[in-house]
């Protein structure tokens, strides 16, 4: 993937993560509703894997990680 003409390194995880956000982008999604889609429903309470994944992701994806836009 790219950003601005750079290109951008997602773990699968990553991946599937984004693909999540982009394919409800007129939904609010929740944490259980997150981990069910990419770590499947016997994680759906494991909310740290999501912190850490997001986390991860606005770090590569925004310009400002602690203000997503």
């Amino acid at each position: 993937m790219t950003l601005a003409g750079q290109e951008v390194r997602l773990t699968p995880t990553e991946y599937e993560l984004l693909k999540a956000f982009v394919g409800l982008p007129d939904r609010v999604l929740t944490d259980r509703m997150l981990l069910q889609r990419v770590w499947g429903v016997e994680f759906a309470s494991e909310h740290h894997y999501l912190h850490v994944y997001m986390a991860r992701l606005r770090k590569k994806l925004e310009a400002d990680p602690q203000r997503p836009q």
